[in-house]
């Protein structure tokens, strides 16, 4: 009796972490890219803002994902 109870835990608790894992890496690229483009700091001699750098970064790394969430837009303005 109880053998087969905790086998469905067992079960039940990889079933969720699998699914929680694969959730996490489908947003964590937008979540980062969020967050860059909601900094925006100005560099000390004014020139450019830490949000155009991070942009660059993303649109780097991610690419579509990035250029779907305007850092394109934001580069264009900057140069």
């Amino acid at each position: 009796m109880s053998y087969t109870s905790d086998t469905n835990i067992l079960k039940t608790m990889v079933k969720s972490f699998l699914v929680m894992s694969i959730l996490v890496l489908l947003f964590a690229p937008f979540f980062i890219i969020g967050m860059c483009l909601l900094t925006n700091e100005t560099s000390p001699n004014g020139s450019y803002t830490k949000k155009v750098i991070i942009c660059r970064d993303c649109l780097e790394r991610y690419g579509l994902i990035a250029d779907a969430l305007g850092c394109d837009e934001i580069l264009q303005n900057y140069y």
